[in-house]
């Protein structure tokens, strides 16, 4: 199971970058071997988006490893960005903002 959320408690926001709120949900596939592993954690994304919400550039700033970062990159799709459209009415603040996305196992 892995969820976006814009609160962790690990990470301290900073460098100009603006949180994601709270409940932003992406659909990402959790890698095999972190599963298997049952790898718990955030993996904190970058993500610079234009005034209409599009991703423009998007990068992985804190990472929990066994792939989960890559995948997370990977969720950050069209569907991410229209849920940001719907968000905020496709007025978007030009900027990079932190993306957390929690990989968690299923129990």
């Amino acid at each position: 199971m892995c969820l976006g959320q814009g609160t962790d408690p690990t990470f301290v926001i900073g460098g100009g970058l603006a949180p994601v709120y709270p409940t932003m949900h992406m659909d990402v596939y959790y890698p095999e071997e972190a599963r298997d592993a049952d790898l718990e954690g955030s993996v904190i994304l970058g993500v610079t988006v234009d005034t209409l919400c599009q991703v423009k550039d998007k990068r992985i700033i804190q990472d929990i490893g066994m792939g989960c970062g890559r995948a997370a990159l990977v969720g950050v799709d069209k569907d991410f960005e229209l849920g940001l459209m719907k968000r905020f009415d496709f007025k978007c603040t030009v900027g990079e903002m932190l993306v957390p996305v929690r990989f968690e196992p299923n129990d």
